[in-house]
């Protein structure tokens, strides 16, 4: 029984409103005004990992409060039971098409090199290291870090592996499959959540990332928990939903940087549910909720003041700008409708999407009292639906915002998650009409089905990408080499960390090559190997070999090659061990060299040392 009064209600509302403000306030100032870049990276290295902490737990929390477990509850009908098989059998169709493995080469090494630093550390750094378990150096990351958190945690449970990147986005897909049927069915109805499981089935982009190390599968988990979360906050906006809500919001925005701008349709959308229901209602979690967003902003901060991080060319109008526009619509048409191997599209699946879109619109104009009804929580879609499009509408005014690029379609995929609710509302609209409507719901899928099988098949749009040649071609050999230490010098050496191999980048060798003379010297390394790349140029009708900027480790150093290959034309790579360095005739490096004293280093310890010791020969 409530004892409570309606004024000691609104009393204890309003004293949390203020909290909330008050909080709000103090965030602020711990985001921009308090802490300088240096310092916000700082706390951003020494305190992310405890947020994450707080705000997953903060998340099951608000779950649980408002689903309460009961064992009464877990009774499995045979609906559920279908759904669950449907999504089971879709996480293992999707997996299957291209396999485990990194499918963006660097993105995704480098997320699984900060979560074995959050794993051993609970630091949210990228680690390079010349001397095994020595932290030569460190440096954060531009990408936010839940996926590397949660990826971390898995490491905690089955020991730090490579695959478990993999397995986790396995696991991550038939999450989203159950998310994306639940959305659909609240909305329309169970067949059109099945229609939208087979629609991202085959959307090949999809495949793509279902089995990769990448973090676009957990951002469309988000998205759609906040989709559902948005719908049964409108329904009933009591302290308990909202809290559900804000939390889910804050944890998506950890995922991925452009995901923050789900924030403002989400805050449109509560402060119209207190307008409509004449209340504001905050729960003691809701007041805590914008110290969960510190650590993005310190990571933006600190990235922010040392733009090469993020590692994008511009034309000279920056990285965003209408000026991009008319390039990257053409770009996002041929990615959506034109047939291409290189393409991890389905022209199928974006005519179905589109037209669903077209059909959604149409009836919302015309039809508008009867769609929203008995279904009021309908409206709560708009705000993904709004921030689906704004994303669109970032992405193709980026610079490098070419949908059509194997390694950008990814970002089209918040877009395309809306694509998948419309074009299963639409197939489902169909099948409910029975006879002929049923027959053309079965064909679109069917077609949908045909061209993705031809795509997986081939899987073009994952092998143009030479780049991931380069570095199977560099671990292949690592691996083949006895037992032993060695040093491997690349312009790769976060991924030679992942694979636990002792490395150091060129640019850093270079400027240490005394240093490696000296564990030369000490037969600290059985070899030490070096990777390059250069262009092949015509001279004087004569073939032209030259190392690319920040591959040369300057004349003191003598190479014996090993081995050379081009895997595109008018380029070579070539793979090499030192045989000696002579620092007489060392010379000033002519290219840049990166600022070491950007990086953040830690501090060694006793056992850090001790397990270097164990292996040297």
């Amino acid at each position: 029984m409530n004892t409570t009064s309606p004024t000691q209600e609104n009393k204890s509302d309003t004293l949390r409103l203020i909290a909330f403000i008050a909080a709000g306030v103090l965030a602020l100032l711990a985001a921009f005004v308090l802490l300088k870049p240096y310092h916000a990276e700082t706390a951003f290295i020494e305190l992310s990992y405890s947020f994450m902490i707080v705000l997953s737990a903060a998340f099951v929390v608000s779950i649980m409060a408002t689903s309460p477990f009961s064992v009464s509850k877990l009774r499995l009908t045979r609906e559920m039971l279908t759904t669950l098989i449907a999504c089971l059998v879709g996480s293992i169709f999707l997996y299957t098409r291209e396999g485990g493995g990194f499918h963006i080469p660097f993105d995704e090494q480098l997320l699984t090199n900060v979560s074995q630093n959050l794993h051993q550390h609970h630091i949210p750094v990228m680690r390079e290291s010349t001397l095994g378990v020595f932290a030569s150096y460190e440096m954060i990351d531009k990408r936010p870090i839940f996926f590397p958190f949660l990826l971390s945690l898995v490491h905690g449970v089955f020991g730090y592996r490579i695959e478990n990147a993999f397995y986790l986005n396995f696991a991550l897909t038939g999450i989203f499959l159950f998310l994306l049927f639940r959305v659909c069915e609240k909305l329309f109805s169970r067949v059109a959540g099945y229609f939208a499981i087979a629609l991202a089935c085959f959307m090949p982009l999809m495949g793509q990332n279902a089995s990769g190390g990448g973090f676009e599968i957990l951002n469309l988990c988000c998205i759609l928990t906040v989709a559902l979360l948005s719908m049964r906050f409108w329904q009933n906006p009591n302290g308990a939903n909202l809290a559900s809500l804000v939390l889910a919001t804050a944890i998506s925005s950890n995922v991925r940087y452009e995901t923050a701008l789900i924030v403002l349709p989400v805050g449109i959308l509560i402060l119209s549910a207190w307008i409509k229901s004449r209340k504001i209602q905050i729960s003691w979690l809701t007041v805590f909720a914008p110290f969960a967003f510190l650590p993005l902003v310190w990571q933006f901060r600190a990235i922010s003041v040392n733009p090469e991080r993020f590692q994008y060319e511009t034309s000279g109008l920056g990285s965003f700008n209408l000026g991009y526009f008319i390039r990257n619509i053409d770009s996002a048409f041929r990615f959506f409708f034109v047939p291409d191997p290189n393409y991890a599209g389905s022209p199928f699946v974006a005519f179905i999407g589109f037209a669903g879109l077209l059909f959604i619109a149409t009836f919302s104009l015309t039809r508008r009292s009867e769609i929203y009804k008995n279904k009021p929580h309908r409206v709560a879609i708009l705000a993904v639906v709004f921030y689906a499009f704004t994303h669109l509408f970032l992405i193709i005014n980026f610079f490098f915002g070419q949908l059509d690029q194997s390694i950008v379609s990814r970002l089209g995929l918040p877009f395309i998650l809306i694509l998948f609710i419309s074009g299963g509302i639409l197939l489902a609209t169909l099948y409910h009409q029975k006879h002929m409507g049923r027959y053309a719901s079965i064909v679109l899928i069917g077609l949908c089905s045909l061209y993705s099988f031809k795509m997986y098949s081939e899987a073009r749009y994952t092998k143009s990408n030479t780049i991931m040649d380069r570095v199977e071609w560099t671990l292949e050999f690592a691996d083949s080499l006895p037992k032993g230490s060695y040093l491997f010098v690349s312009g790769m050496p976060k991924v030679f960390e992942i694979e636990g191999y002792n490395n150091i980048s060129t640019t850093r060798a270079r400027a240490s090559l005394n240093k490696i003379k000296h564990h030369m010297d000490m037969m600290t390394y059985t070899e030490v190997y070096v990777i390059q790349s250069g262009k092949i140029e015509i001279e004087d009708g004569k073939f032209v070999k030259s190392l690319l900027p920040l591959h040369s480790l300057g004349p003191a150093v003598t190479l014996e090659t090993i081995s050379e290959v081009s895997f595109v034309a008018h380029n070579f790579n070539r793979l090499s061990r030192i045989v000696d360095i002579n620092m007489d005739l060392d010379e000033p490096p002519t290219d840049s060299i990166e600022d070491l004293n950007e990086a953040q280093f830690r501090l060694l310890t006793d056992e850090d040392i001790k397990a270097f010791r164990e292996t040297l020969p």
